[in-house]
């Protein structure tokens, strides 16, 4: 929420409000009104205020400077923050190191089909997966580099979801390198709606890159089920049919899409189904990343509730 402080020289108010924003880490735009006539305009005209601090947060108007409604915002802000952390939570467990596709798209529940892997730098997919009880999510994945890693290919694979907790679209990607033996995630960096990116640490305890140890592709655990035509929203494709042995479900998959050839899968819990072949995609994580340090964001919760 972006906070707007109305401000001119000599406000010996505006000073104390200015130092209570900052010593509480509450970031705001100060608008010096003696500076820009624009700003005293908005102040008079549109704010209906003649006082300096004038404070808007939102929907709030906070005239002069009143300790308890600014600290009634940093308490607002603090939750604020609570739940982007919250929010973190739930998108590494949406995009958990776990099954590439299953668990990277968040399904948890059902098959775990993870396609056959089909990487092609600025290819990818977008698609609709709609729960038994009818909860429908939109998301989209591709491949957004190609970068070396321990002297083979490795890719920059990028995930896109759209979700009513964070008020926005997510993104992860990870580098992963993919082998008969399972896919390793070298690299992961996250990025949420109003937020810089993070990279989170994806090594194990004893300093390597995490491993699916499943095989990488569901044909090991699949039984071929024939050739069927499929129609979804992105169109008809003529497909492999597999079925799961274990009865769990069942996946159709198609050259024509990259990365992980799926274009629908089948199970009690839930449809996923191909909305779109994107054959552009672009990294959409900006910035440089900085370290996810959970503990650490846990060490300021601490000390803030110490203040």
């Amino acid at each position: 929420m972006e906070i707007l402080l109305y401000t001119e020289p000599g406000c010996i108010a505006c000073l104390e409000a200015k130092r209570f924003l900052e010593s509480r880490g509450i970031s705001f735009e100060e608008r010096d009104i003696r500076a820009n006539p624009d700003y005293l305009r908005i102040l008079t005209e549109d704010l209906d205020s003649c006082t300096t601090p004038t404070l808007v947060a939102g929907d709030t108007i906070v005239i002069g400077f009143n300790e308890v409604e600014y600290q009634l915002l940093a308490d607002n802000q603090k939750a604020k923050k609570l739940m982007k952390t919250r929010q973190i939570v739930i998108v590494l467990a949406m995009f958990g190191l776990a099954l590439p596709l299953a668990a990277q798209m968040g399904m948890g529940m059902g098959p775990r089909l993870s396609g056959i892997w089909h990487p092609v730098v600025g290819g990818g997919a977008s698609y609709e997966m709609t729960k038994s009880n009818g909860t429908k999510t939109q998301m989209e994945i591709s491949i957004v580099g190609q970068e070396d890693v321990g002297g083979k290919a490795g890719y920059w694979m990028e995930m896109a979801m759209s979700d009513t907790h964070t008020g926005g679209e997510m993104y992860v990607k990870t580098l992963v390198s993919v082998n008969d033996s399972g896919v390793t995630y070298n690299r992961m960096i996250m990025q949420m709606p109003g937020m810089g990116p993070m990279e989170m640490d994806t090594t194990n305890p004893a300093g390597h890159a995490m491993t699916q140890n499943a095989p990488s592709e569901f044909r090991d655990k699949a039984e071929l089920a024939g050739t069927d035509t499929i129609t979804v929203p992105a169109g008809t494709f003529n497909c492999q049919h597999y079925r799961m042995k274990d009865g769990s479900g069942d996946g159709w998959v198609s050259d024509k899409v990259a990365p992980w050839s799926l274009v629908k899968m089948q199970s009690k819990d839930q449809t996923i189904v191909l909305t779109k072949v994107i054959t552009d995609a672009k990294d959409h994580i900006t910035g440089t990343p900085q370290k996810f340090d959970p503990m650490q964001m846990m060490r300021d919760r601490q000390n803030q509730r110490g203040q």
